[in-house]
């Protein structure tokens, strides 16, 4: 009886730890998201990721949805150094909330 009852334990924090190391790399994800959308993303880091996600095939697509974007103020475009950086304007709490229901839908 000792045994089964040290297996089953044993098990337990096995999905304990499971769990808590998934929630950890969660965590980790989310505040790289986070610092990667406070310094913005250069055209050509978007074009790339839009490409990946299928979101916008080419470049005047992704000038629309951008220009969109700006008009709505939900991104501001920022100038210097020879580039521009796109960068969400919404509150931290705006986009975890927002990021949490994409990752739901998943």
């Amino acid at each position: 009886m000792a045994g089964t009852a040290g297996t089953s334990n044993k098990h337990g924090r096995g999905r304990t730890s499971a769990a808590e190391a998934e929630q950890r790399a969660t965590n980790a994800a989310d505040a790289k998201v986070a610092a990667a959308a406070m310094k913005g993303y250069s055209f050509h880091e978007l074009m790339d990721k839009c490409r990946l996600l299928c979101i916008a095939s080419n470049e005047a697509a992704l000038r629309r949805h951008l220009a969109e974007f700006i008009d709505h103020k939900l991104v501001t475009q920022e100038r210097g150094s020879g580039t521009e950086r796109y960068v969400v304007a919404l509150p931290d709490a705006i986009l975890k909330e927002l990021l949490a229901g994409v990752l739901a839908r998943l």
